[in-house]
């Protein structure tokens, strides 16, 4: 395994974290926590394939 290699993983992880820490905070603002929005299938969309490429915070996507 190559240093290059490390580092994509590195990323990949970090990105995630990102993105988990986003929809965690996402979720302890919503009014109704169990209501699913276009938000909350984006971030489940973002995890879906197994590495996280969304890492805004969503008040920076336009969902409307």
């Amino acid at each position: 395994m190559t240093v290059q290699q490390d580092n994509k993983a590195l990323t990949l992880w970090t990105k995630s974290a990102i993105s988990y820490k986003n929809y965690q905070d996402f979720i302890d603002k919503k009014n109704e926590r169990f209501k699913l929005t276009f938000i909350d299938l984006l971030y489940i969309s973002n995890f879906k394939g197994g590495n996280a490429t969304i890492n805004e915070l969503e008040s920076t996507i336009d969902h409307n």
